[in-house]
């Protein structure tokens, strides 16, 4: 079993390969862990053998923390799941060749309910919550009976 041993950086281990020998001794890879969303992540940096060290691993680690700091995506986030615009766009395009009325209904739709609160959510991201506070806020408007009946049509 490998076990992670802490490293003078601040969350940086290293775990020794004992089936990857390197100069005659086992190899040594470099993990760090950081939190996103809650939850806690772990990375592989790299191996002692291609070079990388607990100090790399380490600026590695910061950069995620950087990009987690200013929103931008993960690099093993990246084409993952798609965001809701995206997919409503592939959908725009099927619609109008496909539905009557060229779509109207559904493009009216997304301008006017779901755009603003979903359009730069990634589908795994969207919970039953999101959806319950959407259905209450058009229900404040009275807009829900309204879009029940575009519907039907």
């Amino acid at each position: 079993m490998l076990y992670r041993n802490r490293t003078k950086y601040t969350g940086v281990y290293q775990r020794e390969l004992q089936d990857n020998l390197f100069n005659g001794k086992p190899n040594i890879c470099f993990d760090f862990c950081f939190k996103h969303e809650d939850r806690l992540r772990w990375e592989k940096a790299g191996l002692l053998s291609e070079e990388y060290s607990a100090k790399m691993a380490s600026k590695i680690r910061a950069e995620r923390l950087r990009s987690i700091r200013h929103g931008t995506e993960l690099p093993n986030q990246k084409n993952q799941v798609p965001l809701f615009q995206d997919v409503w766009g592939k959908y725009k395009e099927w619609a109008e060749q496909n539905k009557t009325r060229g779509a109207y209904n559904d493009i009216s739709l997304y301008s006017n309910c779901l755009q603003k609160p979903l359009a730069d959510k990634r589908l795994n991201e969207i919970s039953a919550f999101d959806l319950e506070r959407l259905k209450s806020s058009l229900l404040k408007k009275n807009m829900l009976l309204l879009l029940l009946n575009i519907a039907w049509y």
